[in-house]
């Protein structure tokens, strides 16, 4: 899927060409923002417009597998309440 920001390019054939100021595109092709360095690019036929390979989706058949504790199980029981402190005595006079 394109976005209207980004276009997918790749050298035309016998062509190198650089990122503005970087390294050089991928023979492959890279998706590069619509901007005029590449439009001018794009139209003085350094660069070639490609599709743009979609995404790879993974997709599973396999229904998530049973919990065998219930949640209230894993839930860790708190800590024992510490012993009450000792009154200070009051002094008579």
């Amino acid at each position: 899927m394109s976005t209207p920001y980004l276009l997918h390019v790749k050298p035309a054939p016998g062509r190198l060409v650089r990122w503005p100021n970087t390294r050089r595109l991928a023979p492959d092709g890279d998706r590069v923002p619509r901007s005029p360095y590449w439009l001018r690019r794009l139209e003085c036929g350094d660069v070639v417009e490609v599709p743009a390979a979609p995404p790879i989706l993974e997709v599973r058949d396999v229904a998530p597998p049973e919990l065998t504790e219930s949640a209230h199980d894993i839930v860790p029981e708190p800590a024992p309440a510490a012993p009450p402190k000792p009154r200070a005595r009051k002094e008579s006079p």
